[in-house]
């Protein structure tokens, strides 16, 4: 992409060390999940779950990475835009096996042009995004390595007193 500055994004959205990926020639191509901030991974998360769908978090691309840099440097976004953008490109592009993005916002649209959308199949989330699956997968310490999820506290054994 013309005018971006690659070295911004990094120290924006990366630990130190964390970088983008690049190709021969260069030219940056994706920043993978374990190079991210804690909460460049959450806005990563929320992005993919909400704005920009994706099953494959493995990694960000550049577009979605300069998505992260603009949010989290407080820039204005055209959200309605990106959210267009996403659905344009899912339909254009999408194969078979692809799971559509934003079925609520395309089900809600379908509804208010008349389409009955009472009749099932209707499909179901796959994964509600509650506190168990950002310490599944974004868990981080500050220096950017996993952290073991919070234990359940153990019941105590006493001993009985002395009779």
């Amino acid at each position: 992409m013309e005018g971006v500055d690659y070295d911004e994004v990094e120290r924006t959205l990366c630990v130190p060390g964390g970088h983008f990926q690049r190709n021969r020639t260069g030219a940056p191509i994706h920043i993978i999940r374990p190079h991210l901030m804690p909460l460049a991974k959450y806005w990563m998360a929320f992005s993919h779950a909400n704005i920009q769908p994706c099953s494959h978090v493995s990694d960000i691309t550049i577009q979605r990475a300069i998505f992260l840099y603009c949010v989290l440097r407080g820039l204005n976004i055209n959200i309605g835009q990106v959210i267009a953008d996403e659905i344009q490109s899912c339909a254009c592009g999408a194969s078979n096996k692809a799971p559509v993005g934003h079925p609520s916002l395309i089900t809600h649209l379908c509804e208010a042009t008349g389409v009955d959308v009472s009749i099932p199949p209707l499909e179901r989330p796959r994964k509600e995004l509650d506190a168990a699956y950002f310490i599944h997968y974004y868990a981080v310490d500050e220096l950017g390595h996993p952290t073991p999820p919070p234990q359940q506290p153990r019941p105590h054994r006493r001993v009985p007193p002395p009779s």
